[in-house]
């Protein structure tokens, strides 16, 4: 999929991201609930491969 945003956007929403693993890596390490452990490390896993797909169009054509 191709999104088309300016490298300024992208770099909010990068941020965004990042900013959103902190405070679930925070929260995960505060429950001792093992369902909410299991559900916030899925949910961390899921933004970083995210995070990680999102890279300044220079770097690739399509993301």
């Amino acid at each position: 999929m191709y999104i088309d945003l300016s490298s300024d956007e992208l770099a909010e929403v990068r941020a965004a991201v990042d900013r959103t693993i902190q405070i679930l890596d925070k929260e995960l390490v505060r429950t001792d609930a093992p369902r909410l452990q299991h559900d916030l490390a899925a949910d961390v896993e899921r933004l970083r491969r995210i995070r990680d797909k999102l890279v300044p169009q220079a770097q690739s054509a399509h993301v």
